[in-house]
């Protein structure tokens, strides 16, 4: 999965440092419902779910900066869930 997520993911949302904490906080919250689309939409997995996979990750991991990082956090733990 390393470097094949960005094709689900807009470009303009890959990074969130550099920017201000609000910026950051805007960003990182667009992430989050960029990966929710992807695990719920085009992987099949329920709203729930796909939210509480991202919150552990979040959780686990707070240098998490990029949809990319996040996804493939979330999808190593859900495959640990399922």
């Amino acid at each position: 999965l390393n470097g094949k997520v960005g094709r689900f993911i807009s470009s303009d949302i890959m990074a969130v440092e550099g920017n201000s904490d609000k910026q950051s906080n805007n960003l990182l919250k667009n992430v989050e419902d960029q990966v929710i689309n992807v695990l719920v939409k085009q992987l099949g997995y329920s709203d729930r779910d796909a939210k509480i996979l991202i919150a552990e990750a979040l959780k686990k991991n707070d240098r998490i900066s990029t949809a990319e990082q996040l996804f493939d956090d979330v999808f190593k733990r859900g495959l640990n869930h399922g």
